[in-house]
């Protein structure tokens, strides 16, 4: 059984006589999908290898977020190819906003703002120009 939040906390936090088994905790985690909770039991377990498959599945899945938390915790696995790969498998999955964060992440504004662009077009929003003059009531007559 997975621990809850607060014992999540308090083992990830506290000062332990005995330290826990923090890699067996990323097991259970990995095991019932949690992959953030995994990453952080195995960077307290200082569990590289375990870190490089959450990285994995992080990039398969075009998730810039974990790749970002496990970049926090092992900055050696995740480099600017890294984030390119990231970013690439985001937009194959349509996942935009990963995509941006990616692109950002590895050094290429113009493809976060394409990626920005998309997003918003999805959402409805377009350019719109503004007044030229902003004492102009045009539009709106709940004043006149």
């Amino acid at each position: 059984m997975l621990p809850d939040s607060v014992k999540k906390r308090d083992l990830l936090g506290a000062v332990h006589k005995t330290p826990p088994d923090f890699s067996a905790y990323g097991e259970e985690f990995l095991r019932e999908g949690h992959l953030a909770d995994a990453a952080e039991f195995f960077a307290r377990a200082k569990n590289q290898e375990k870190l490089k498959e959450i990285l994995r599945i992080a990039l398969r899945e075009g998730d810039a977020g974990l790749v970002g938390r496990v970049g926090a915790w092992a900055p050696d696995l995740v480099t600017a190819d890294t984030w390119r790969e990231c970013a690439l498998e985001a937009l194959r999955l349509e996942k935009f906003s990963f995509a941006r964060q990616a692109w950002e992440k590895a050094g290429d504004p113009a493809k976060a703002a394409e990626a920005h662009e998309r997003v918003l077009r999805i959402l409805g929003y377009t350019p719109m120009k503004a007044a030229t003059d902003e004492t102009s009531t045009s539009g709106n007559t709940q004043f006149a």
